[in-house]
């Protein structure tokens, strides 16, 4: 994507800013120009309008990375930006629901899922948003399809935008697949011996 300055003005939350700002809620986070920022960097998106109103400058929640600063290509002369994640940890389902951490943890503790660690991301397949969850289990008797069914129907009770989905659009969004018990922790001792913070929840 290439960002169009002249609709507003753009700033962008460096990552190492943006993760000083979630561990200390009162932090202000710095902000650079679309001329301040380098390529491969990710930063959580800043918008201002030109023209006034309700929102004049917001913050969408979504963390970009910087892919180029130019596509010679199309004879573009401006940074080339690909949608990186969300940077306010809201999985967005269609522009319907937005599932935390907490509704889906709840969503698992109900449906009484025996799990050793879980992640859980947006994908799009075929232009439709699913939330999939990755669960690391020994699930027993338990087949995927039961297990997948009993927390569908769980995050209905926590969500109720989850449960408008199926009601007003028919969709059901949820894909679950089961991992080995142990590898999102081996993942996760990686990714602390890399200097990385863990990013599974795990029991």
């Amino acid at each position: 994507m290439t960002p169009m300055p002249h609709v507003g003005l753009l700033e962008f939350i460096p990552e190492d800013e943006w993760a000083k700002s979630q561990q200390d809620p009162s932090y202000m986070p710095s902000t650079v120009l679309l001329d301040g920022v380098s390529p491969g960097k990710r930063y959580e998106l800043i918008f201002s309008s030109f023209n006034g109103g309700v929102m004049v400058r917001y913050r969408p929640g979504d963390m970009v990375r910087f892919v180029a600063m130019e596509d010679k290509e199309a004879d573009v002369w401006l940074p080339q930006l690909v949608f990186w994640s969300r940077a306010d940890k809201l999985i967005d389902i269609g522009g319907f629901t937005r599932l935390d951490e907490k509704t889906l943890w709840l969503g698992l503790e109900d449906a009484q899922v025996p799990y050793k660690g879980w992640i859980a991301r947006k994908e799009t397949v075929d232009s439709r948003s699913l939330l999939h969850v990755y669960i690391a289990t020994d699930a027993g008797s338990d087949t995927r399809d039961e297990v997948e069914s009993r927390l569908h129907d769980s995050l209905k009770k926590y969500d109720v935008s989850y449960a408008d989905l199926e009601i007003q659009l028919g969709m059901k969004p949820l894909i679950l697949t089961f991992l080995p018990p142990d590898t999102l922790a081996k993942y996760d001792l990686e990714r602390q011996l890399a200097g990385s913070p863990a990013l599974t929840r795990a029991t």
